[in-house]
């Protein structure tokens, strides 16, 4: 009976309880603990079969605990090693392919100069994701390209406002600057040259 207490391993037990009750018919003691470890192998059964299903789900943070907490209770259960490992894997899988859908969102407002937009989408991933190094790197980049966009808006203002002052030298020099900010801007390049057209048409004109 002592190295049947000492047995934590739910199987073995019932295994030497099963051996001790068929050596000792009579003794109904063999019997009712044989009783108390399959009840106990059954609840480890139904947590087992719970993280599965919140695999199935793909609720692998809610998995992993389960496993976690498994792991605990049973440090002798071996086979919960590879379980937590294997739903570590699949949680990052799932990340990654979160990650890359939000990235390949957030590129594309990127290059089609939607700023507002992109930052939105960027906002709402790392709400999704907090903290994600690529979600990060991109919210930089953008806060980078905003602040050149305004520096560049500034210079059209300015440069804008010196042409309509008869300053076309210094609203060339503006106009310039704002391009060597953002030269990848089609929308302030044609906004330049419709002002540059409207200028030269309109100073035609009046002459």
């Amino acid at each position: 009976e002592g190295n049947l207490a000492e047995e934590p391993d739910f199987r073995k037990h019932a295994a030497m309880l099963n051996e001790a009750r068929q050596a000792y018919p009579h003794e109904t003691y063999y019997s009712d603990e044989l009783q108390l470890v399959r009840n106990k192998e059954a609840l480890l059964e139904r947590e087992i079969a719970r993280a599965r299903e919140l695999e199935q789900s793909e609720s692998y943070e809610d998995a992993l605990h389960e496993w976690e907490a498994l792991r605990s209770l049973y440090p002798w259960f071996a086979a919960l090693d590879a379980e937590v490992a294997r739903v570590v894997q699949l949680s990052e899988e799932k990340k990654n392919r979160i990650t890359s859908a939000w990235i390949g969102r957030i590129q594309d407002a990127i290059k089609a100069a939607q700023y507002d937009s992109a930052f939105q989408i960027i906002e709402n991933a790392l709400a999704e994701i907090p903290d994600e190094p690529q979600l990060l790197a991109l919210k930089r980049e953008l806060e980078d390209i905003r602040q050149k966009e305004a520096a560049a808006n500034e210079s059209f203002t300015s440069g804008k406002s010196l042409l309509e002052a008869g300053d076309l030298t210094e609203a060339l020099d503006r106009f310039v600057a704002a391009l060597r900010i953002t030269p990848r801007d089609a929308e302030l390049r044609n906004s330049i040259a419709g002002v540059l057209l409207y200028y030269v048409f309109y100073g035609i004109t009046q002459a």
